[in-house]
């Protein structure tokens, strides 16, 4: 009788682990499937902001007039804020670097270096010695990461020293925008008379004749006429 006592006891025991087993394995499936769905949707966030916010660096590039580009390197925050290089879709060897901080609404970019500097190095011209080229590179920081010599500043000047100079000089520049043909950008192309700097094309859509009237006037606001 009691050894029958026993037997129920243990069955009833028995009966009860398993269903706190039961319970326990339930509890942790639900708990895993409750943690997938919780990274499905930190991943399907993050990518819709990654797209979204490529979307807007690529539109923030096109205000220059270039055309397609692809992302070559990022290294980035969760939120998308770091450093990025773009490769241009039909001038691949023009690599464009950007610093992006969402957060702070900066957007940074040496686009129209990058440009300059690839269209100037193809150039060929019999004046283009004349032109003296400023290249230095500018470390940035964005959300504790770092980045060495990452903004190309790329910059030319010719040196001048009458008005006849200066005007043969403003040609030269406007042989080299005609030859590069992008309109929306500003290149850094200065002219430097009497330790001053001129810098004929200074607003985009310029004409010839508006970056030589631009030229002239600087020059005679320099000479004080």
């Amino acid at each position: 009788m009691k050894n029958k006592e026993i037997d129920m006891v243990e069955q009833f025991e028995n009966m009860v682990n398993s269903k706190e087993k039961r319970k326990k394995r339930n509890f942790k499936v639900k708990l895993l499937v409750l943690l997938i769905i919780f990274i499905m949707i930190i991943a399907l966030i993050y990518n819709m902001k990654s797209y979204t916010a490529n979307i807007e660096r690529i539109n923030l590039l096109r205000i220059y007039g270039a055309s397609e580009f692809e992302i070559a390197y990022s290294k980035k925050d969760l939120w998308q804020n770091g450093f990025y290089i773009y490769k241009v879709a039909d001038i691949p060897e023009i690599e464009i670097h950007t610093v992006y901080n969402k957060s702070d609404n900066l957007f940074i970019t040496d686009i129209e270096s990058r440009y300059y500097k690839y269209y100037f190095e193809k150039w060929e011209n019999e004046n283009k010695d004349k032109f003296i080229v400023q290249e230095s590179y500018e470390d940035y920081t964005c959300k504790n990461m770092k980045k060495e010599d990452w903004i190309l500043s790329y910059s030319t000047y010719i040196e001048v020293s009458n008005y006849d100079e200066l005007v043969e000089a403003t040609n030269d520049i406007i042989n080299f925008l005609n030859y590069m043909d992008k309109d929306k950008m500003l290149v850094k192309s200065y002219i430097k008379y009497d330790g001053k700097l001129i810098m004929p094309h200074n607003v985009s859509d310029q004409s010839n004749e508006e970056i030589l009237k631009s030229a002239e006037r600087q020059f005679k606001e320099g000479m004080n006429y």
